[in-house]
């Protein structure tokens, strides 16, 4: 939920104050609706990103919103109620007028796709929902759309002439296709509030009234100047240039207007050639309706391939399918009905009952339809991220059948595609020619994950963090970042003990990349989330393999050991954690997972002469239970990384760790305020960090610091880190 705060309390005291706090609730009680009012003790933080490269920017996102809190609560029983304002907009009065019938006549798994139908609520759809309409291809059905917009107008313009044609008197004194243009605006501007300030819905409403604006006016239509008029609009937020609903509705909508006119303009050619508006009029009409459908879909899935790719880093091919049934059943008839309910509900509940019922039946057989065409091979793939390059090559290739000089289009082809080739060569050397052993100690908050990408090529992921059930790091953190970073393989998956902070993310690892083995310490998890987890590795078809103290293997020319544990200390508990060393190029890197003092002792009885490495994975997190005097003698790192989340419960890392590191003069890094650390080791030896949250550092064998030059990341504002 969004609130907007009146007054907090101070003391005893309260004192007025504003402000937008977006509001997680894990178990709602009750049915909130725009406008309730309450008083509640609600935690606050400020929202924060987790520091890892090419990640979404969540601050940013709600900043565009005027959000700059965030809140959570267990459960909404302790709220007070408090008198609403007598005061309800027209719009408001609307909504939850609408809400309240959809609460009578629709089921709860329906209500949420109807409510984002209808009334542009999408919040409270479940992500297995969102995840069902993506593999299908019909995302676009869960927005309100400029679809939606265009039925709208087209319904009241329809309507609207048809009772004013009923006139005799009418239709002899006046025009009436302008009245009926005049006469459809409120309705259309009416649903346009109702359905709220999306940037789809701005556009399709500016460009339609612009339209009946130029048939008022007796002007052509000029698709181009209104869709300028629209972007100047939705610029007036700020931001909106960054949102990916903005860049998708009109990446779309300017190809249709470019392609398909030319989609069009041959077809009648073709229809011509063939005289099929004498021969067969009625195979015609649905021909044409076939073509341009298809066209205009086929289009639109071009046309946004790679901004779906760069924001969602997947894509669904079904869609070109899906569309032609989905959308005549949800996307016309469904909202049809829809929209008619919501209108006349003030005025005929009853009426409006029957129709949103009709809507929530259609609703349901497209609902079912999606599921089918989810579930169909290649219905969602998952592909790696492009680059603004790569996008601006894309686009330029996709707009040479456009140019109509063709010695220039030749040309621009040729051009393009020696660049594309270029970058192509570039993205294959970076991931299999790449000398340099890469460690990314990743930012998934109160957990762990290592990605170890090997100069062979080969990738190994170590650990997959785990936050909540509610939230999947693998698919919504370490997925992502694979993706940005090229990869569609993970060749070594490993589990160092069975934690949920460690396994949480993998099971979604496995499923959407292709995993050659996955590798543990061979204990057994409790719990259903485990359980869960088990399941899910086994359907993704990846064979688990124990892997034990003795168990070495050369990676290209990186040389890999397992330290800890033995078959005799085997168990779910922390001192049984997979303990593993990468050694290349005379440098030394130890993952210790989440060993604690018992575990470390046993490690240096075994290998006390043997440990040291220039970079030390602190054990759990840098607990007080874990990093003893010995271990840090033994492996004298010149770094140490702690991946905690941050101010986290657990008080991690203790403030005595980091003081018993920074005695000994080792820097101490942590991926709360750090962000994700990268460590790179070239074939000469040395080593080089990147930091997520600071700048960029390279240091050389002796490890003395020496700057790369300014390398800023971005900084979205100062934080004092004690």
């Amino acid at each position: 939920m969004v609130l907007e705060v009146e007054e907090r309390r101070h003391g005893k005291t309260w004192q007025e104050s504003s402000g937008r706090v977006l509001l997680t609730v894990r178990n709602a009680t009750r049915r909130w609706r725009s406008g309730d009012r309450f008083e509640a003790t609600i935690r606050l933080r400020r929202p924060r990103n987790f520091g890892n490269p090419g990640e979404f920017d969540y601050e940013q996102y709600l900043a565009r919103r005027r959000i700059y809190c965030t809140g959570y609560a267990i459960s909404d029983k302790p709220w007070m109620r408090l008198p609403a304002e007598s005061h309800v907009s027209w719009r408001e009065h609307l909504r939850l007028l609408a809400g309240s019938t959809l609460d009578q006549v629709a089921s709860p798994e329906l209500r949420p796709i109807v409510a984002a139908l209808l009334l542009g609520e999408s919040a409270s759809i479940p992500p297995e929902t969102r995840q069902r309409y993506a593999r299908a291809g019909v995302s676009h059905v869960l927005a309100i759309s400029g679809l939606h917009i265009g039925l709208v107008a087209a319904a009241a313009y329809a309507c609207c002439r048809w009772l004013l044609s009923r006139s005799e008197q009418l239709m002899l004194r006046f025009n009436v296709p302008k009245l009926a243009t005049v006469a459809s605006l409120p309705p259309l501007i009416a649903y346009a509030a109702v359905a709220g300030g999306s940037a789809a819905t701005l556009r399709a409403t500016t460009m339609v009234t612009l339209a009946l604006a130029a048939l008022l006016l007796d002007r052509p239509r000029h698709w181009y100047a209104s869709l300028a008029a629209a972007a100047a609009i939705c610029l007036l937020s700020p931001g909106a240039l960054c949102e990916a609903s903005f860049q998708l509705s009109f990446a779309a909508v300017i190809a249709i207007i470019a392609a398909g006119a030319r989609v069009h303009e041959s077809y009648n050619r073709f229809a011509e050639q063939r005289l099929l508006h004498l021969t067969s009029p009625r195979r015609l009409a649905v021909e044409r309706w076939f073509v341009l459908s298809q066209a205009v879909t086929t289009i639109a899935l071009l046309a946004t391939a790679p901004l779906t790719l760069y924001h969602f880093q997947q894509l669904s091919l079904v869609g070109l399918i899906s569309n032609i049934f989905i959308i005549p059943i949800t996307g016309m008839a469904a909202v049809s009905l829809g929209l008619l309910g919501v209108l006349v509900n003030p005025i005929l509940p009853g009426v409006a009952g029957v129709l949103l019922g009709l809507c929530c039946d259609f609703v349901n057989v497209g609902d079912h339809m999606t599921a089918f065409f989810a579930t169909l091979p290649g219905a969602r793939l998952n592909l790696p991220s492009p680059d603004p390059v790569d996008i601006a090559a894309y686009y330029t290739l996709l707009a040479m059948p456009l140019v109509r000089d063709r010695r220039v289009r030749r040309r621009a082809t040729a051009a393009t595609l020696f660049l594309i080739a270029i970058l192509v060569s570039y993205s294959y050397a970076d991931r299999y020619k790449n000398p340099d052993l890469r460690v990314t100690f990743l930012s998934v908050g109160q957990g762990d994950s290592t990605l170890i990408e090997f100069p062979s090529g080969q990738v190994m992921l170590v650990d997959g963090g785990g936050l909540s059930t509610t939230f999947d790091v693998g698919r919504r953190i370490v997925g992502p970042l694979l993706r940005r970073r090229k990869l569609r393989t993970v060749d070594f998956l490993v589990l160092t003990h069975p934690d949920f902070d460690h396994y949480g993310g993998l099971a979604s690892i496995a499923e959407d990349f292709n995993v050659s083995e996955f590798w543990t310490n061979g204990a057994q998890g409790t719990g259903g989330r485990y359980l869960a987890h088990r399941r899910r590795i086994a359907t993704s078809g990846v064979a688990p393999r124990v892997v034990l103290r003795g168990f070495e293997q050369s990676i290209g020319s990186v040389r890999l050991r397992v330290l800890h544990p033995d078959s005799s200390n085997v168990g779910n508990r922390n001192d049984s954690s997979l303990t593993i060393q990468l050694s290349y190029a005379g440098e030394s890197v130890l993952l210790t997972g989440d060993l604690e003092e018992a575990g470390e002792r046993t490690l240096l009885h075994r290998y006390r002469t043997d440990l040291r490495s220039v970079v030390l994975k602190v054990p759990h997190h840098g607990s007080r239970t874990s990093s003893s005097q010995g271990l840090i003698a033994a492996v004298e790192p010149s770094w140490a990384v702690a991946s905690c989340g941050y101010r986290n419960r657990y008080s991690m890392p203790h403030p005595d760790i980091r003081a018993r590191y920074q005695s000994r003069n080792i820097r101490f890094l942590r991926t709360d305020l750090d962000g994700a650390v990268e460590v790179r080791i070239p074939p000469r030896g040395g080593i080089a960090f990147e930091i997520g949250r600071r700048w960029r550092r390279s240091y050389n064998a002796a490890h003395s610091v020496r700057p790369m030059g300014h390398i800023p990341f971005r900084l979205t504002g100062w934080e004092n880190a004690a």
